[in-house]
């Protein structure tokens, strides 16, 4: 649209017609004579001005408000416990419902001309610079009333709060309120778009705080490896008592992290197998050294198997290297199912006997020879 709906972004007029309104009341009620005035009429004149000049100042408190709301985006603050919602619902923030009027008025933001609102003049940041100079010194509490909220503080300090003051300042006038969402509309996916420091992370920290107390599973995968995030969901679990469930898995901390192993469910066997060789390159000359590795790692998984042992990668990797005692134990195996007779005094003879081993088979486990 070509023209804005509200004119919010214009310089504050009314100071002006509230200065002269104020003016005419004091005339009309101290020296109504000046206006020509009998002292009645001047009485009622300045009643009538003194109103308009309220209204006139609640109109431009309002407008004042509004601009200053879109440079400084107040504080917002929540105890963990009253992350709570009513019940079958999900608390998310708080906001409000964005309509046409909320979007004309973030458009008109970002004109050129109204680029000022986005920028801190002179005196603020010469301010802002000489309270944080002198923060290690002495005359660090004679600055504290600057370093304040407070709504009479002309130069505020930004809140730790992120995200762009404008799109909650648009809103002003509409009133924030708590936004929640029905628990059974969670069923689908869920996309959080936004950029750098805007807020992601603190709403999952909204929601998967909700979920742990409500006793539900949470997994969180972050690949960002956020430790505050981390410190914040340990918090969460040990105030809803279940700081014994808590599990994290961090290959870069080995000692800290649950272990965790990729082969050993299985529904065959030779999934084992696939899982590992997997891992290999498959093209060109490549895909014979796969395929050997595919059948060596499946002839283990499956001895494994048979003699009812933990499948892992350090078994594997102990049983690739040495690959007689498993044959052993497998060869035990087989005697006993197949109810073997003498087959242990058989191979004691044979261990004890002067027979030699081939040269290849020099240094190994004669019981495996």
């Amino acid at each position: 649209m070509s023209a804005p709906i509200e004119a919010l972004l214009r310089p504050p007029v009314e100071q002006s017609a509230i200065a002269t309104h104020i003016a005419l009341a004091l005339l009309g009620v101290g020296a109504p004579q000046v206006l020509l005035l009998p002292g009645g009429v001047g009485y009622g004149l300045a009643a009538a001005c003194s109103v308009r000049a309220l209204w006139l100042s609640r109109r431009m408190t309002r407008l004042l408000r509004y601009q200053r709301r879109l440079r400084v985006l107040p504080s917002y603050r929540i105890h963990p416990k009253k992350l709570r919602a009513p019940q079958g619902e999900l608390f998310l923030g708080r906001g409000f419902l964005w309509d046409a009027r909320h979007t004309q008025r973030y458009a008109d933001t970002q004109r050129t001309e109204h680029s000022h609102f986005d920028r801190r003049g002179l005196a603020y940041r010469s301010v802002r610079a000489t309270v944080d100079a002198v923060s290690t010194t002495p005359l660090k509490p004679l600055m504290a009333p600057l370093n304040s909220q407070w709504l009479l503080n002309p130069f505020p300090p930004r809140p730790y709060v992120e995200g762009s003051p404008e799109l909650h300042g648009v809103g002003l006038f509409e009133k924030e309120q708590d936004v929640t969402l029905q628990q059974a509309e969670r069923v689908a996916h869920t996309f959080v778009v936004g950029t750098t420091r805007v807020g992601k992370t603190r709403l999952l920290e909204v929601i998967a705080s909700q979920d742990i107390r409500s006793g539900d599973v949470v997994i969180v995968f972050d690949p960002k490896g956020d430790g505050d995030l981390l410190a914040r969901l340990y918090t969460e679990a040990r105030r809803a008592g279940r700081a014994g469930e808590f599990q994290v898995f961090h290959l870069g901390f080995t000692e800290q992290s649950v272990a965790y192993n990729p082969v050993g469910s299985f529904s065959r066997v030779t999934e084992v197998a696939s899982r590992i060789a997997g891992q290999l390159p498959n093209e060109g000359n490549s895909a014979a050294f796969r395929e050997f590795a595919w059948r060596y790692v499946n002839v283990l998984a499956k001895v494994l198997d048979v003699l009812g042992e933990p499948i892992n990668y350090q078994v594997l990797l102990e049983c690739s290297t040495d690959i007689d005692a498993l044959v052993v134990r497998y060869l035990a195996c087989v005697a006993r199912q197949q109810q073997a007779e003498e087959w242990a005094e058989q191979l004691a003879e044979l261990v004890e006997s002067e027979a030699k081993m081939p040269t290849q088979y020099k240094g190994r486990d004669r019981t495996a020879w």
